[in-house]
């Protein structure tokens, strides 16, 4: 597809010698009287000097600055790829002598020989003594102890078996029911390098719908109980991630050891998982650095006051959205209750006020009463966010009278009017974080860079603007240069001077070093904690994800990139381009089929498109079989991107199993055992759904099978001499041909049970 470009005026179109050239020929029309046009003359050495000056200006005129490229590609929602942190998952092992319990999210982790590089844990979490003792697998008859292959590097297994059929289940033994935590983590490595790389997730994108429904149950008193799951960033297993759940507090054991196990309660695996291992005590953490009232020194009372941040390079990426809340979010406990008691007991300031109401008579006892002489323990912190969690999800919380700083956004507004779509939650959550944020605004870390400047004892936060084109005199802004740190004020007309003698601090900010973090597996961890001295961990995987900030040349080439590429689904090949690139999903092959509906099949029905959605398989597998989830996720990527008036639908293809019945005569000499061997690898690789075909790129959807085809397909194997009979059967069609098979447009095909006789 050819993209017409506009025509880029040049402005510099006029050299030195021509401007000067024309401004002496103006001379007589303005001043007959000069009448000396030598170089020597003083007029024409000034007329010069204004000709250089012109032609500076007409060049500069010409140039398109990096400040008004960057402009630019905001304009057309290309904004530059900010400065991304690495991640790393770290096991831990806890000596016997440690009191480590809760590690609240922000804590400091460093790799040894590497402590420049700061990484900080991402979530609460807290460390526990239970051991996994016994890993095992059930399905149909079939039981395998998996154990000792979970205990070893580089041995993987399936959990579910290899067909992963429904009711399989993984049970995993652990010595003790997790009474040392208040929540529990099991992390879950699957491997994932023999299978193609999911289609890449943009940041923002909707998460994939797991076909498989996995259900997490342990063990009462012989039975099985469901388990209380806070969230599963495996999706039932379909990637690597955590399982975070609260321990059950009847939880009983059979023979010493305490059951859980993950049971296949519907639905399918389009690639059944294998395992490396799963782990306790492994922690995410991601590198950063948090830096907290950086002093900045005083107001001067003059214009465009500058200071500089202390600490580089700058992390203002919003990579984490404001979520729950967690314990490590909380700056000073102390400071905290005591705002929240205050609260309680003079109902002022009305925002926290409108928090105090919402919490459970318990909490607000324990904090009025209990919290006054003492520190609240690890489990009491963990229950009050909790607590504070549970506001945060709720409707009711939003008072237009109370928070009139805030408005809710269109998102929120949508959750309200339909509180059962996936989104509401989510959108709830985040809309009633930043009213937590803003009545409890000096207690909290926030993200990015928050600059305070000190008034009347009040810290005020300064909001962050391109540039002062739109600030009023009292607007408290100011503008960043992010390479360097430093940090402008206003000049009293465009953005507010801070007051001469006011104390100035950056409140909070973040710094990462990109790439640098990207470091390699088998490093050696330590907490940067009270209490973890003999703690140390390890990490199996590099981590990975650290980015440089994106440069003006690397934005410019995705920009068109981007503006090329398929964003709307228009034509068949549009429709089978997004469907392959549905974001988290391994799309293997896609086909659009206009004017189709799966349920007339014979009928044309214009306005509507059908697409043949086929998974991605492993090696041990023949028909990629698509789930009801697999086939959603593509259908919603598509229906965001389709015409207004085109009906799509997205189903799984239909296999027929293709078996070949004939005579080989082999070659003298030959072998019978391997050319009927050679023979069925032919077959079997021609007729396959995605590797087979004429050009081995798969068998086209559709597509007739020909018995010339096989003939020229066996006359050509090693040590066949001829090939006679040939006749073709397509099992679930009943159809045996002596030419051709014929196949719907929405079939593949795949091979079956051959019968060749070699003579």
């Amino acid at each position: 597809m050819s993209i017409m470009a506009l025509q880029v005026p040049n402005l510099d179109d006029k050299t030195f010698q021509e401007l000067a050239a024309e401004a002496v020929a103006l001379i007589p029309r303005y001043s007959r009287d000069w009448t000396d046009h030598n170089l020597h003359d003083p007029g024409i050495t000034f007329l010069e000097l204004f000709a250089w000056l012109a032609e500076m200006q007409i060049y500069q005129l010409n140039r398109i600055t990096d400040n008004q490229i960057d402009r630019f590609l905001k304009m057309v929602g290309m904004a530059r790829l900010a400065r991304q942190p690495a991640r790393v998952e770290i096991e831990f092992t806890i000596p016997a002598v440690s009191t480590l319990g809760l590690l609240p999210a922000g804590t400091r982790v460093l790799p040894l020989g590497h402590e420049l590089l700061i990484f900080e844990t991402e979530d609460d979490f807290f460390f526990t003594r239970t051991r996994l003792i016994a890993v095992n697998s059930h399905w149909s008859s079939t039981s395998i102890d998996h154990t000792e292959a979970n205990n070893k590097e580089g041995i993987y297994y399936f959990p579910f078996g290899e067909q992963a059929a429904v009711g399989a289940t993984l049970e995993l033994g652990f010595d003790q029911p997790f009474a040392d935590a208040e929540i529990a983590s099991l992390f879950f490595l699957l491997r994932e390098d023999d299978l193609p790389a999911p289609a890449p997730r943009p940041e923002g994108a909707d998460e994939i719908q797991p076909s498989a429904t996995l259900v997490w149950e342990y063990s009462v008193n012989g039975t099985w109980a469901q388990l209380n799951a806070l969230r599963d960033t495996t999706l039932s297993l379909n990637r690597s991630g955590r399982l975070v759940f609260i321990p059950p507090a009847d939880w009983t054991a059979q023979n010493g050891v305490y059951w859980l196990r993950g049971r296949l309660a519907a639905g399918l695996y389009e690639i059944p998982p294998v395992l490396e291992h799963v782990r306790l005590n492994v922690i995410p953490a991601r590198q950063v650095e948090t830096i907290m009232h950086e002093d900045l020194g005083e107001g001067t009372g003059l214009p465009h006051q500058r200071v500089r941040l202390q600490k580089l390079p700058l992390l203002l990426a919003a990579d984490r959205e404001r979520g729950p809340l967690r314990v490590g979010d909380i700056l000073n406990w102390p400071e905290f209750l005591t705002a929240v008691r205050q609260a309680g007991t003079t109902g002022q300031p009305a925002t926290q006020r409108r928090f105090w109401d919402f919490l459970p008579g318990t909490l607000q006892a324990l904090i009025k009463d209990e919290l006054i002489s003492r520190l609240p323990t690890d489990r009491e912190k963990y229950q009050i966010v909790a607590a504070f969690n549970q506001i945060l999800a709720s409707m009711e919380l939003y008072d237009s009278a109370i928070f009139t700083e805030i408005r809710p956004p269109e998102s929120y507004q949508q959750a309200a009017a339909q509180p059962e779509c996936d989104f509401a939650a989510a959108a709830i959550i985040q809309f009633n974080r930043k009213l937590f944020d803003l009545a409890f605004a000096n207690q909290v870390a926030r993200p990015g860079l928050v600059i305070q400047v000190q008034d009347h004892m009040v810290w005020e936060d300064w909001q962050r603007v391109e540039d002062f084109e739109s600030s009023a005199a009292s607007d408290r802004h100011y503008v960043l240069e992010v390479e360097t740190g430093e940090i402008t004020f206003g000049n009293g007309q465009n953005g507010r001077i801070p007051g001469e003698g006011r104390s100035m601090r950056a409140y909070f900010y973040q710094t990462s070093r990109g790439s640098e973090g990207n470091v390699s597996a088998g490093l050696i961890w330590r907490i940067e904690i009270t209490g973890a001295a003999g703690a140390r961990g390890t990490n199996v995987l590099p981590a990975s994800g650290g980015r440089e900030p994106e440069t003006i040349a690397e934005a410019q080439l995705r920009a068109q990139e981007e503006m090329t590429s398929r964003q709307r689904a228009v034509t068949s090949s549009d429709f089978e381009q997004l469907a392959l690139a549905t974001p988290g999903l391994r799309v293997a092959r896609a086909k659009a089929l206009p004017n189709y509906h799966p349920e007339f099949p014979r009928l044309n029905m214009p306005g509507n498109v059908t697409v043949v959605a086929v998974p991605a398989l492993r090696s041990n597998r023949v028909t990629p079989a698509a789930g009801a989830g697999f086939l959603q996720t593509v259908q919603r990527h598509l229906e965001a991107r389709r015409l207004v008036a085109t009906a799509v639908h997205v189903i799984a293809p239909v296999y027929v199993e293709v078996a070949v019945h004939g005579k080989i005569f082999k070659q003298k000499k030959s072998s019978t055992k391997e050319v009927e061997k050679r023979a069925l690898a032919a077959l079997q690789k021609f007729l396959h759904p995605l590797t087979g075909g004429p050009n081995q790129d798969g068998w086209t959807f559709g597509r007739p099978v020909y018995a010339a085809e096989i003939y020229q397909l066996l006359d050509e194997v090693e040590g066949v001499d001829h090939v006679v009979g040939i006749e073709l059967e397509a099992v679930a069609l009943q159809q045996i041909a002596q030419k051709v098979i014929t196949i719907p447009p929405n079939t593949l095909v795949y091979s079956g049970e051959h019968q060749l006789e070699v003579i």
